[in-house]
């Protein structure tokens, strides 16, 4: 498994720093969470979404309008599920509208049957029992807190050493000359990325899913 620290220490050897003396990790960090946004931000517009996908279970009181404890990777929501709190029933798809029923508030069902998103928090009509459900949602990609944290996406590696290298050589190194000779091998690299990226995606997936917005806040 491939880390922040592997993509780091490439991007140190692309400055010609390969023992790392000028360029450490701790120098890097920010320069390649800055490669991540950007990754983020191309996978956005090839809307390459369900590669980073995640779930969580969350408890839901009796008279809940919304989920609030929503995970805090969460970017945006792919479907919902519930079953009784505490049970061990079978999951029961919600399904997804524009609004809820109104009706659905004023006379409230036990479970819950309805579910919308608005302004980035998970609406539900409000069960009249205790609930529990399970939230499968788009997680932004795991910012780095240093040499260790894995890569969500494994063959970014090359796109991100080049684009941190970049990003480094432009703002630490103070050379945007140095910089823009990154520029040609970071369009090949992410045209190479984009294309596994999509051909991964096709053959696991099949179907066209809604796109990815990027990280929020």
């Amino acid at each position: 498994m491939s880390t922040a620290g592997t993509a780091m220490t490439r991007a140190a050897a692309h400055l010609n720093d390969a023992s790392q003396a000028v360029y450490t990790a701790a120098v890097l960090l920010p320069y390649f969470n800055s490669a991540l946004e950007e990754l983020e931000e191309e996978m956005a517009v090839h809307d390459l979404s369900p590669l980073i996908k995640d779930a969580a279970e969350v408890s839901v009181e009796s008279g809940d309008l919304l989920l609030d404890a929503m995970p805090v990777d969460f970017v945006e929501a792919i479907s919902l599920r519930e079953r009784s709190l505490g049970s061990t029933e079978l999951w029961i798809e919600v399904g997804q509208v524009a609004v809820i029923d109104p009706n659905l508030t004023v006379q409230p069902v036990t479970s819950i049957i309805q579910w919308t998103i608005r302004n980035a928090s998970i609406y539900i009509n409000p069960p009249s029992s205790d609930r529990a459900a399970i939230i499968e949602y788009v997680r932004g990609l795991t910012t780095a807190t240093g040499d260790g944290t894995a890569l969500d996406v494994e063959v970014s590696r090359l796109f991100l050493a080049l684009v941190t290298a970049r990003n480094a050589a432009s703002d630490a190194g103070n050379s945007l000359t140095k910089a823009s000779s990154f520029e040609d091998r970071i369009a090949r690299s992410r045209d190479r990325l984009i294309r596994r990226l999509q051909k991964a995606d096709q053959s696991v997936r099949g179907v066209r899913r809604r796109p990815y917005t990027g990280r929020r806040g």
